[in-house]
């Protein structure tokens, strides 16, 4: 990353970087009930993990540049990801048939962004910021499928891509102790129609002390490439028919300070989002008279929810934070019923992957016993219950399906970095899940144990930091 001020009012930056990773993904650890478990689960994994062949690469490289004058902030950008997925899978033994499959999956994403946007200020009270932005977005894909037994090696390949064009408008304008902020935003996909969405929001200074807001924003979130392009095989397909996810948000709070030495703020908020993506058998009839899984617009959801959080300066050189978060999330889901007739049911549950209760505590000791530079970061975090649902069907002749709800556990995450920073590196020492907590935040299959996470792990690093001091800058530069 390279930083450099021309003056005051004009600056640039430059970042680039690539990353390759290369790592085994063994899915999760099986049933303790071996009869259980799938046939690719007692062919290909252990006790412990479900696949010893599956293993992904990934790599990506991005390039950001930025220029600002003034008012004025331009920004372009270029990123790519090129995911690739290698797995096996075995069935068909209990038919006399077995099968071997090798799966080779290769995803390039690329996202190149322009954005443009002026701050221009007609009094001191009131600052207007109006713009534009064009983003192209492609996505390519690969798959193949070889079967062993046979010798049959079936190569699927599709391309899509998006231009979306887009310009904003939103003004910032100061009453009094009264901060009012309105915008609106117009997306224009050429593949989809446009749409707008306002935001808008109060911020009420009643004193020094207390800072009452409120908020409201609307949203607009585009179907993906692969959910309106994916290509059509006997089982799914994409469908260039959906209507993007539309939101809204509200959130109203107050923030106090307290003899100059603490910060509370309490926060609460509701999430509301229309025409959610899912898929389900609501596609064409297949090969053997069956209809295709396809995304469609068929659920909803609402969250309402309570934030806490505050900040207590015991000295300055000691710190502690902390936040709680209770949240009601539900969502309006159409279920399978039948797994002939493809019936489907409207059914209101608690939201997946959303725990009623979270919770972070922190503590920040800086200049520990008088050394300059010598820090102690300490933060553990609190995950209450959460939630996946899976169809379980009715063993043949029957048809009727039912939903099984799967639970991941609550868990304590402790972690801790002790650093010692110098003129222009840092030597520091840190210790995630210092308690060794066992949990999972990965379901896998319904009878699955779970995806274990990592336990404890140490690290102990430098980091260094190139470049002049910022006192060799010329006056308004940023120090790279």
């Amino acid at each position: 990353k390279l930083k450099y001020g021309f003056s005051e009012e004009t600056r640039a930056s430059l970042s680039v970087g690539r990353t390759e990773t290369r790592s085994c993904t063994p899915g999760p650890k099986p049933s303790e009930d071996p009869a259980q478990r799938t046939e690719s689960q007692t062919r290909l994994g252990t006790d412990e993990v479900s696949s010893l062949y599956d293993y992904g690469r990934s790599e990506q490289s991005y390039c950001h540049f930025v220029f600002e004058h003034e008012g004025l902030k331009i920004q372009a950008s270029r990123t790519f990801w090129n995911d690739d997925s290698n797995r096996m899978a075995f069935w068909g033994a209990a038919w006399g048939v077995p099968e071997t499959h090798s799966y080779e999956d290769d995803y390039k994403t690329e996202m190149i962004d322009f954005d443009a946007q002026y701050v221009w200020e007609p009094a001191d009270c009131d600052a207007l910021t109006f713009g534009f932005s064009t983003r192209n977005d492609g996505f390519d894909s690969v798959a193949r499928d070889y079967t062993a037994e046979f010798g049959t090696d079936v190569i699927t390949a599709w391309r899509a891509d998006r231009t979306t064009c887009a310009g904003f408008i939103q003004n910032e304008l100061e009453i009094g102790p009264v901060i009012v902020i309105a915008g609106w935003r117009w997306d224009e996909p050429d593949d989809l129609p446009g749409k707008g969405s306002f935001r808008g929001g109060v911020n009420w200074h009643v004193c020094d002390d207390t800072t009452i807001r409120a908020n409201y924003a609307e949203s607009f979130t585009a179907p993906s490439l692969s959910d309106l392009y994916w290509p059509q095989d006997p089982f799914s397909e994409g469908n260039r028919g959906l209507e993007p996810e539309s939101g809204e948000q509200y959130d109203f709070g107050v923030e106090q300070t307290v003899c100059d030495v603490a910060k509370l703020r309490v926060t609460a908020f509701r999430h509301k989002v229309d025409k959610a993506i899912i898929w389900a058998p609501t596609g064409s009839v297949g090969p053997w008279g069956n209809a295709r899984w396809r995304p469609d617009n068929l659920n909803s959801m609402r969250i309402d929810g309570l934030e806490f959080e505050g900040v207590y300066e015991i000295t300055d050189d000691l710190t502690l934070t902390g936040s709680y978060t209770h949240l009601d999330a539900e969502q309006t889901r159409m279920e399978l019923v039948d797994s002939v007739t493809n019936a489907m049911v409207e059914r209101k549950k608690w939201m997946p992957y959303s725990p009623r209760h979270k919770m972070n505590l922190g503590a920040h000791w800086r200049n520990i016993a008088g050394m300059d530079g010598l820090e102690l970061k300490a933060d553990a975090e609190f995950v209450s219950d959460v939630h996946q649902y899976f169809n379980v069907y009715e063993p043949w002749p029957g048809t009727a399906v039912t939903q099984q709800r799967k639970t991941l556990q609550e868990h304590w995450l402790v972690n801790l970095r002790l650093s010692k920073s110098f003129d222009n590196f840092e030597v520091f020492l840190s210790i995630d899940n210092l308690l060794n907590e066992q949990y999972s935040q990965q379901y896998g299959l319904l009878q699955d144990e779970g995806y274990p996470m990592p336990g404890t792990s140490v690290m102990l690093g430098v980091e260094v930091e190139l470049g002049k001091s910022a006192a060799a800058q010329p006056e308004g530069a940023e120090a790279p």
